[in-house]
């Protein structure tokens, strides 16, 4: 009697692939421009910094930026009574910009800097807007900054109004809406359409939410853009381990880009 070996059955695919349209692929282009575009503001737009990083690195500036202060604000040029404004300083350093923001008021009867609630000042800010996020404050703020950098060109301007903050950093009201859009845009593309490759949808929602690089990971890697599928056979990430790497990815890029 012949016994006859036991076939195995036919695997399956873990994820069916699913072509995409070209109508999908350039939307998914578009979003990935439009995100990169926004990740460059970012990067060019100054950094946070404090009054004693600007005096250390005083030699290296080349040019200051001044906006607001008393003589910009004409809200403020008025004779004999108190005022208090916050000043935004920005300056260059080679290839990088940097910002920080004093309080500049009357408040201080001489020159030179006084740090914000020290006995030495003794003065409360007249302004309660103006307190809290200054290191310092000074009676003229150009004095003070031209005092320690003779050699860098020196400009003041009016405060611009549509200055938003975005992880850190000063933008513009439009490079903001613009990344919203981007983003809101990213997530009705992850929902409409075919199913992404390499990870559920679940999943790419959490990856994608990612600060800075979330977008642009899901669009280059999921199939949206890049027609480079991943072996059939290899199964996709899941909603749940997604979500523990992109709560400790998210917890680490925050802190490095803070």
């Amino acid at each position: 009697m012949t016994i006859s070996a036991p076939t195995a059955e036919p695997r399956t695919p873990a994820l069916t692939q699913q072509p995409r349209g070209r109508l999908v692929r350039w939307a998914g282009w578009a979003l990935l421009a439009c995100w990169l575009f926004v990740v460059v503001q970012w990067f060019l737009a100054p950094a946070p910094a404090r009054w004693a990083d600007f005096e250390s690195s005083a030699a290296k500036v080349d040019s200051v930026q001044i906006f607001g202060g008393h003589d910009r604000d004409a809200s403020l040029r008025t004779t004999g009574e108190s005022y208090a404004a916050m000043v935004r300083i920005v300056w260059h350093q080679g290839w990088r910009t940097y910002e920080t923001a004093v309080v500049e008021t009357t408040a201080v009867k001489r020159t030179g800097i006084h740090y914000v609630g020290s006995e030495e000042s003794g003065l409360a800010l007249v302004a309660p807007f103006a307190a809290a996020d200054a290191e310092v404050k000074m009676r003229d703020v150009r004095a003070e900054v031209e005092a320690r950098v003779p050699h860098a060109t020196v400009t003041r301007a009016d405060l611009p109004d549509t200055s938003s903050t975005g992880y850190g950093r000063s933008l513009p009201s439009w490079v903001l809406w613009l990344g919203l859009i981007t983003g809101l845009g990213s997530l009705a593309h992850l929902i409409l359409a075919p199913t992404p490759w390499r990870a559920t949808r679940w999943a790419w929602f959490w990856l994608s939410s990612l600060p800075l690089v979330g977008v642009p990971i899901y669009l280059l890697s999921s199939g949206a853009t890049l027609q480079r599928p991943p072996s059939p056979w290899a199964r996709p990430l899941t909603g749940g381990i997604a979500f523990i790497l992109a709560m400790i990815l998210g917890a680490m890029l925050t802190t490095a880009i803070s």
